[in-house]
Formats: structure tokens, sequence, C-alpha cells
């Protein structure tokens, strides 16, 4: 049963900020959040998948093996240009071109992929040869845009998906290494709930 519930407006704002646009209602937030503070500080009730995911790509990064990953049938590695529905699914821990992504979201592993690409590409026209995303040059704040400062560009919000598909294909052009590792919430409509997953990008650039 729905309720409703009082939020004032500083931490309305809050969630506004770390929403995805066109993707988050203020109850998936929550469900973010909630699902983050159990992770740190309940790792037993929330399931040792997810926290043993982070290790297993943590020594991958260190050029450690993570073959048993790729053995275990929970944790499986994906085509990364092909990649399963990834409704629901959230992001353990993440590195592109060698840059480690703090408390990463498929959004913001794109505004990490995009930011390299400006600075290699030139500029955001050779960007939308790359990906069919919606960019645009300087300040934009509507219709779901967020602004990179540091490269005067904007971005409008994907969803899960498409925020992967545009940052492998960026990935491939600059050949740049990516790697992921991503779980299923255990809700429905979620394709593997529970289960944890692994994308990969070696770096061979086209």
């Amino acid at each position: 049963m729905a309720r409703t519930v009082e939020i004032s407006e500083s931490n309305f704002k809050r969630i506004q900020d770390i929403s995805e646009p066109l993707v988050d209602t203020v109850d998936s937030v929550l469900q973010r959040l909630l699902d983050a503070y159990q992770r740190d500080s309940h790792p037993q009730s929330f399931g040792k998948e997810v926290t043993r995911s982070s290790r297993l790509l943590a020594a991958y990064l260190d050029r450690e093996e993570i073959d048993e990953a790729k053995s275990d049938p929970i944790k499986r590695e994906y085509d990364p240009f092909d990649p399963p529905d990834l409704t629901h699914t959230g992001i353990s821990a993440a590195k592109f071109g060698g840059e480690t992504i703090s408390s990463p979201n498929w959004n913001s592993l794109l505004d990490t992929a995009i930011r390299f690409a400006i600075g290699k590409l030139g500029g955001v026209e050779p960007l939308r040869k790359v990906v069919s995303i919606n960019v645009a040059e300087g300040r934009k704040t509507d219709q779901g845009y967020r602004y990179l400062a540091d490269v005067n560009v904007s971005v409008q919000g994907q969803s899960a998906k498409d925020a992967w598909r545009a940052t492998a294909r960026i990935a491939r052009r600059l050949g740049h290494v990516v790697h992921v590792a991503f779980y299923w919430q255990n809700k429905q409509g979620a394709e593997h709930p529970g289960e944890v997953g692994i994308f990969r990008i070696v770096g061979m650039e086209l």
C-alpha cells in the first residue's frame, strides 16, 4: 500500500540531485539509499554477493585474477556490447580509463566516459558520431539534462541500459579499459534478481 510521506524541501532537493532524470522516482531513490545503507552497515542481511563482487573487481583492477567470478553461476561476465536488461540494477564498483569512480551509478559512469571523450575527441560534434544520446554544448538543465561544468557540456539522463551502451561505445572508440561489477536488486521486473554481473572492455581501439 502506498503511503504519503512529508519530505523537507532541502531533503527533496538532495533526492533530486542524486536521481537519474527520466528514470528515477522518489521511491526508487529511497530504495537505492536503503540498499546502500544495508550493504555498508549490515552486509550480512543485504547479502554477501554484492560485497563479494566489489572485492573481486577490486582484485582484478590490481591485476589479479577473477576467474572465480566467471565460474560462479551467480556472478557472470556479460558481453559489454550486448548487455542484458539492466532494469533495477546498481553498480558496486567501476573503473573507466584508469579512473576509479566513487559511488558509481550508470549515469555517473557515462559522465566519466563523456569527459574522457570530450578531452580526446575535441568536442561535442565528434562525440555525437560515436553515441546517439542527447548532448549539448554549454549549460542546460531542463528536459532531464545535467551540466558537466568541467567540460562545459550538458548530458540528458539515460536509462541504465542506454547509459551503459553509450559508455561501452565511447570506451571502444577511445580504446580505454573498463571494468564494472553490478547487481540486480531483488525486485519484480529485474531480469536476474539478486545476481551479480561483470562487464569488461579490454581497450582495443577500432
